[in-house]
């Protein structure tokens, strides 16, 4: 294990986990909040609601990305479940309206297609409406621009799809001890169950990447980078 990294006044640094919606970060969180103070870095696990903007110049930032049709799907499902079994959040009246006309995620993509100009715009209202899907990640991350701005403060990157092997990563930048690890029960991890239904056909596959272009423009330039120390790149 390496020594931990102090900043010029001798402390750890500050090291800020931005919490972008469906990317693994209530098992980050679960993981790291009994070792938020350590060795290396004092750790501010932030709410969904934190951007980008909002840390301090000079503090350190970590975040995790995802595909973001799978990131749609999860999401979209999630609140169909309103958040169970982790939570328990019930349906904003326009959520509910949105689940009415479109009951799976396959179903909402399609319809963003659709020639019936009616649907079409109900699926643009359900997109803006349900939470998880109507944010994109450039309400963390801005644009690509602006990542750029700050990418010296960012220490690390993970990604759900290979969230165990990243998080190793994490675990020696940060002097954490084996002890520290992902959850693995599915309430604690917030992981999908197996009734949802994920599928996207090529249809719906086709008009989530059109929708989400941006996201995965900032996800092409981060992945060179994903479950590395940012800082000894």
């Amino acid at each position: 294990m390496r020594d931990p990294p102090l900043t010029s006044s001798g402390e750890p640094r500050q090291l800020h986990f931005l919490h972008i919606g469906k990317t693994g970060g209530t098992a980050i969180r679960h993981a790291l909040r009994p070792f938020s103070d350590g060795p290396a870095a004092r750790i501010t696990l932030h709410q969904h609601h934190t951007t980008l903007a909002e840390i301090p110049p000079g503090d350190r930032v970590m975040f995790t990305l995802r595909d973001p049709a799978a990131r749609f799907v999860s999401g979209f499902n999630s609140r169909l479940r309103q958040g169970r079994p982790r939570f328990d959040i019930p349906w904003r009246p326009e959520e509910a309206e949105a689940f009415r006309a479109f009951p799976t995620a396959n179903d909402l993509a399609n319809a963003l297609s659709s020639r019936d100009i009616g649907q079409k715009t109900q699926a643009m209202a359900a997109m803006r409406s349900i939470r998880h899907v109507q944010r994109r990640y450039g309400y963390w991350l801005k644009d690509l621009g602006y990542l750029r701005t700050r990418w010296a403060c960012i220490d690390w990157i993970g990604r759900t799809e290979t969230l165990t092997r990243d998080f190793a990563v994490l675990k020696t930048m940060l002097c954490l001890p084996p002890d520290c690890e992902l959850p693995s029960e599915l309430v604690l991890a917030h992981k999908r169950e197996d009734t949802d239904h994920v599928h996207l056909d090529e249809t719906g596959q086709r008009n989530i990447r059109a929708w989400y272009a941006a996201d995965y423009l900032l996800l092409r330039h981060c992945c060179p980078f994903i479950g590395r120390d940012l800082q000894k790149a």
